[in-house]
């Protein structure tokens, strides 16, 4: 189910899970991303069984949130424990056996598959594989026929990490889910093809047009999206082999957002 695109690895360079995006009104789903997200930055192990109640919560009462953008996207990064192994078997005794019905329980099933797709549970490697085919298909399914369109919208952002089909399906949210607030970082993962081409100055370009038009978004981070924006134009100068660029746009970040999150990993990449 992983997708390791070059901007995956843009935002490892710079800090783990942390690029971010509008965040809802919600003051207390922000707090339950802001918990998940502490949770899972500090690796606290003991407490990995509380993610996949926070994300429940979220992916079901905000589907639009960005913060139901960032937990689908940080799933994998909870590990198995005997907490976790725990909640997914509960879960999975209770909905498993209606995993066709894609109508009700959508979350909890969603839930469900990624984490069998990543392992938990299984007693083979062929048993994982299998599980992962399921979960592919199940979440196509609910991309194409599901009547909860806020739902079929997570699943095609969970199918971003198909290895045969993640590009596409980029593509496939775009065209289909034109205004969702997912949409600014949608045109990352797109314009991160780019990058993966060795296209830098064209990703630079593009990410530069998203910056003027998303200028103004405030992340859940309470900072402006448009300094991450500039943190991904510094990474493509960086891989461009330009240092002068991308020192000003670190520069930039550093006199207008002085606590942006990345600040100091950037600067440090910039020294090397």
């Amino acid at each position: 189910m992983k997708k390791l695109t070059i901007l995956i690895i843009m935002v490892l360079v710079l800090m783990p899970f942390k690029l971010n995006a509008q965040t809802t009104n919600d003051i207390s789903i922000n707090k339950l991303f802001i918990d998940f997200d502490s949770i899972i930055f500090n690796k606290q192990t003991e407490s990995y069984d509380k993610c996949i109640d926070n994300a429940l919560i979220i992916l079901k009462t905000a589907p639009k949130s960005l913060e139901s953008y960032y937990v689908m996207s940080m799933l994998d990064n909870i590990i198995q424990t005997d907490k976790t192994i725990e909640k997914i078997e509960k879960i999975k005794e209770k909905y498993y056996s209606d995993i066709s019905n894609i109508e009700t329980d959508t979350v909890e099933k969603l839930i469900l598959l990624v984490f069998l797709a990543n392992g938990i549970g299984a007693q083979s490697y062929d048993e994982k594989i299998n599980n992962q085919k399921i979960t592919i298909e199940w979440l196509n399914k609910v991309k194409v026929t599901c009547s909860n369109k806020d739902f079929a919208a997570l699943a095609t952002v969970l199918l971003f990490f198909d290895k045969e089909n993640g590009y596409n399906n980029t593509i496939y949210f775009k065209e289909n889910f034109p205004k969702h607030p997912f949409i600014p970082l949608v045109c990352l993962d797109i314009i991160a093809e780019h990058s993966i081409k060795g296209e830098y100055d064209q990703a630079i370009k593009e990410i530069e047009e998203l910056t003027e038009k998303y200028k103004d978004i405030i992340t859940p981070y309470r900072c402006k999206l448009k300094f991450e924006y500039y943190a991904l134009i510094s990474i493509n100068y960086m891989l461009l082999g330009d240092i002068n660029n991308a020192k000003k746009y670190v520069e930039l970040i550093e006199k207008e957002e002085p606590n942006f999150h990345s600040l100091k990993s950037l600067k440090n990449k910039i020294s090397k």
